[in-house]
């Protein structure tokens, strides 16, 4: 398994390019909190998103502001 990297000022499109052409014909999974969520939903590149919530109430940012 390889990882691709990107800091959260680059656009997530490159990333995620970078990420498929790694994986060839593999899918390829993001991990990350609500701010690369949102990045991914609004350039539309979200096939199936799986949501896990920890932390205290009111320390995470809304995800679907």
């Amino acid at each position: 398994m390889r990882g691709v990297q990107s800091d959260q000022a680059a656009p997530v499109e490159g990333a995620i390019e970078q990420a498929k052409q790694a994986a060839g014909e593999k899918d390829v999974m993001v991990v990350g909190g609500p701010i690369v969520g949102q990045q991914l939903l609004k350039a539309g590149l979200v096939e199936e998103l799986q949501i896990g919530i920890s932390g205290e109430a009111g320390t995470y940012k809304d995800m679907f502001v």
